[in-house]
């Protein structure tokens, strides 16, 4: 599943700007009829230039002269649709109704709604949550912010398309026009179409450039359900029921808290069009009650079905690889670690020559998998061991690649005799992936508890019964692991590779900041961004063995951005450039 959504707006401002193609207008073909007539002029505006050659040849005989007015009145009784489809190839370009549809009262309503999804879009954004999920779905070409803007977009336009008739859709450029208006800033909020004046955009109407962006915003339409999720409410195909909208049933699932001003805006959107000839319909009251429904009342059995559909897309991702250059550029593209990265190339380029050795027939070198990652809370150890594992598949050390993340609680049962089944089930589900176990030293505490060590010794045999298909990391600080694994023979002979992560340096912390703040769209003031890092640099002079690093990070950003909201919450007049920009005055102290 792939969304150019960039083709299709990419150059859209300098193209209307540039495009002056107005087409053959009825007043004008008249006027000329009337006044050049016997010359052929209306002939030659026509571009029916035999014609046009005719009349100036048998002007002087003023027979011209007369079939020109005969032209002028066949035209004027023609309407302007028919002399559309007549010389202008169909394209409807009805002035009246031009006017009419991009009229001043009509681009209010849009603006203020306008404003109202550039809101709620910037809240989706802010939702880790849900931009996790969606990047789930998303084809990998796609990001999920620009996922978002498409459903977005989509579902704005599932709503002109269930108020307008079908027919009318795609022949009424004018009323499209204004549901183009109400889309468009979602896609480039740089394009500067809001900026124009009403008579300007009445003339970019009139002249024709709104008819690229008309057809790229259509073409939304024909990806029918952009997550390309089916919500069933049943198991008979009779049953089964697909959304509307795309982002709704989205947000329930990820109780996301934008969910009711966002079905607003859609329901508004909707009544705008309705109004839109100053009349509501008893129908268009029926499919304006329809449309709050499913917008306010996502398909409940939704989430069920979002399981299963999450389930088959883990299994059959799982047999679609990944390019190895692919994982190690987002490796290397992580914050810091340099040692870690240096480590894990140095093990790509050691398993590749064996792989070569192997390939010529070679003796190759015994090589265990298993890693131990130690160094403190949030310095990236689980990002890691995900990309480890798709490396190793890509390597062809594991078939599937994929990660199961665990620690004691997940491993040691309540009851005794118990401990040994739970641990055999998780080392089941990691087959032909990777094992990671977090504080894997507290298996066994402090006091050396039985369950600990039937968990650790099942645990061991599995390592050994499942070598070609099972690769185990553990992770932990560093000399609780040191202790855990020299005090456990069965790890230490088959654990033999340590990879530490250190502490992020302030200036590498800073750098985190920064990159929430991009994700969230924020940015940082001169003397905010001066603030935030001399906090930074007291909470690392701090620090102890519970120091947080990247989640200390995330933890500042969320309460830099309370503290913004405090502030802002107090001004009477608030804007686009406060929302997005921290001060001082909003930073954290140590």
């Amino acid at each position: 599943m792939s969304f150019p959504l960039k083709d299709h707006f990419n150059g859209i401002h300098p193209k209307i700007s540039k495009k002056k193609n107005k087409g053959l207008s009825k007043e004008n073909t008249i006027v000329l009829a009337i006044f050049l007539g016997f010359l052929g002029g209306h002939r030659f505006y026509l571009k029916q230039y035999g014609y046009g050659m005719v009349y100036l040849l048998l002007c002087w005989t003023f027979i011209p002269l007369g079939l020109s007015i005969l032209d002028a009145m066949v035209i004027g009784i023609r309407s302007v649709d028919d002399f559309n489809q007549r010389y202008n190839k169909g394209n409807s370009s009805s002035t009246d109704y031009t006017k009419s549809a991009i009229s001043l009262p009509f681009i209010t309503l849009a603006r203020e709604m306008n404003q109202e999804t550039l809101n709620t879009l910037e809240t989706l954004y802010a939702d880790e949550q849900m931009i996790e999920k969606l990047s789930n779905i998303a084809d990998v070409d796609t990001s999920a912010e620009e996922l978002i803007k498409i459903c977005f977009t989509y579902d704005m336009l599932k709503v002109a398309e269930t108020m307008l008739p079908k027919n009318k859709l795609n022949a009424d450029e004018a009323l499209v026009t204004g549901v183009s208006l109400m889309v468009i800033d979602l896609i480039d909020p740089n394009h500067g179409l809001w900026k124009y004046s009403h008579e300007v955009l009445q003339q970019l109407h009139q002249d024709g450039g709104f008819r690229d962006i008309n057809q790229a915003v259509l073409n939304i339409l024909n990806f029918n359900n952009p997550l390309n999720i089916n919500y069933s409410i049943g198991e008979d195909e009779s049953q089964q029921s697909k959304s509307n909208f795309a982002l709704p049933p989205m947000m329930q699932l990820t109780q996301n808290d934008c969910l009711l001003p966002y079905a607003t805006t859609l329901h508004r959107s909707a009544m705008i069009i309705a109004k839109f000839d100053d009349h509501v319909s008893q129908q268009e009251e029926k499919i304006l009650d329809r449309i709050y429904q499913e917008t306010h009342n996502p398909i409940p059995s939704f989430k069920k079905d979002y399981e299963v559909y999450e389930r088959k897309q883990k299994k059959s991702s799982t047999s679609e690889k990944k390019d190895l250059k692919a994982a190690l550029k987002e490796l290397n593209s992580l914050i810091a670690l340099s040692d870690v990265k240096e480590e894990i190339n140095t093990l790509v380029n050691f398993v590749k020559i064996q792989k070569q050795r192997e390939d010529e027939g070679l003796k190759t070198a015994e090589l265990s998998y298993h890693v131990v990652f130690t160094g403190n809370p949030g310095t990236g150890k689980t990002t890691v061991a995900r990309l480890l594992a798709e490396i190793y598949r890509e390597l062809g050390v594991l078939e599937k690649g994929h990660l199961i993340e665990t620690d004691r609680s997940g491993l040691i049962a309540e009851y005794a005799g118990q401990t040994a089944v739970k641990v055999n089930k998780v080392v089941d589900q990691a087959l032909d992936g990777v094992l990671f176990i977090d504080e894997a030293y507290a298996l066994v505490g402090e006091n050396q508890d039985n369950y600990g060590k039937e968990a650790v010794a099942t645990l061991i045999k599995r390592i050994e019964d499942d070598r070609d298909r099972l690769v185990v990391i553990l992770a932990g600080y560093s000399n609780e692991m040191k202790t855990f694994i020299d005090t456990n023979p069965g790890f230490q002979s088959r654990i033999n590779r340590y990879i530490h992560f250190k502490d992020y340096e302030p200036s590498e912390l800073m750098d985190i900041f920064k990159l929430f703040c991009k994700k969230a769209q924020y940015t940082l003031s001169t003397d905010a961004e001066a603030g935030i890092k001399q906090y930074l640099m007291d909470v690392f002079q701090q620090r102890d063995k519970n120091f947080g690093n990247g989640r200390t990070v995330r933890n500042a950003f969320e309460q830099t951005l309370e503290n913004q909201a405090n502030r802002l919450s107090k001004s009477s007049e608030i804007n686009k450039d406060l929302l997005i920009t921290l001060e001082l005055e909003d930073v954290p102290t140590a």
